[in-house]
């Protein structure tokens, strides 16, 4: 057994993706513009032509520890003149026992890396199901931003579903670190003996973060603040709530107001404040279950 690994598919990969775009066209039809009476009888010669290819536009598949596809997500770019300065992912599908496991989000970052090899290309949009909160997360953590919603995109099932338009401006990464190393942290998980009571204070202490709600594989409830998922679970013998390891440092535009109102709903000042560069101030606050969080700002 191997770690889980991303890269391009090919032409030898074309049953493999196949047979995993068939299951999703099945398990989330309102997800895709294709159907799988579509593409159900596609010649495999078909498939594996669609594979072929080695710059950085096609197919890119999150496989696991024993080598099997769990994952796809397409790179395509649009072919006129005026528009050719944007990229597209489309076809994004990870199968449920592979989710929750970050390979999702190794597929957006490996579509997007590839997209800035691109020359010319600045951009890069997807549409989402508006009722996907879960995926429409995942993009906003790894810079996409949403910008409008067409009612009734797709007819599924009989019904009429949504679709939520995003973009994430391509910024050129610094040359001394690789794309990777430039994302943003994905997730910060806080250990409490009452985690729906902590995800109800972190909703007061940040009223703009949007709530998630994640069906699969397991029922899951987090926040989405700046980009990053704020996710609740019960502290246990192994990591137990308290100030203690690591603080994560939330930037703030008035320190003084956001010491205010985190104060106000329980919060104990811990060490600080303390002034540092740019006339900012830093400080660590205690949760009322004890963990540390940290603000900085003017």
């Amino acid at each position: 057994m191997t770690a889980p690994t991303v890269r391009r598919l090919g032409p030898d990969d074309a049953a493999a993706f196949q047979a995993l775009r068939l299951q999703g066209l099945l398990e989330c039809p309102s997800a895709f513009a294709s159907s799988h009476a579509e593409e159900v009888t596609l010649p495999m010669a078909t498939v594996a032509e669609r594979l072929a290819g080695d710059g950085p536009l096609g197919v890119y598949g999150a496989f696991d520890a024993t080598g099997r596809l769990v994952g796809v997500a397409c790179l395509g770019r649009e072919s006129m003149a005026k528009l050719a300065h944007k990229a597209v992912l489309w076809g994004m599908y990870v199968e449920p026992a592979a989710r929750r496991q970050g390979l999702a989000g190794r597929l957006v970052a490996e579509v997007l890396a590839q997209a800035r090899r691109l020359a010319g290309v600045r951009q890069v949009t997807l549409g989402v199901e508006s009722g996907n909160t879960a995926a429409r997360a995942l993009y906003a953590s790894l810079g996409f931003v949403a910008w409008g919603t067409e009612p009734a995109a797709t007819w599924a099932d009989g019904r009429a579903f949504d679709e939520t338009w995003m973009v994430c401006a391509l910024a050129e990464p610094p040359a001394a670190t690789s794309a990777a190393a430039a994302r943003p942290a994905l997730a910060v998980m806080i250990h409490s003996a009452d985690p729906e009571g902590a995800r109800a204070w972190y909703q007061r202490l940040w009223p703009q973060a949007q709530a998630v709600h994640v069906a699969e594989p397991q029922p899951f409830d987090l926040l989405l603040h700046d980009g990053v998922q704020l996710e609740f679970v019960p502290a246990d013998a192994k990591v137990a709530s308290g100030a203690a390891g690591s603080v994560v440092y939330w930037p703030v535009d008035d320190f003084e107001a956001m010491r205010t109102h985190a104060e106000a709903l329980g919060a104990q000042l811990y060490r600080g404040p303390m002034r540092i560069d740019a006339g900012r101030t830093m400080a660590q606050f205690k949760d009322p279950w004890g963990n540390l969080f940290g603000l900085r700002g003017a």
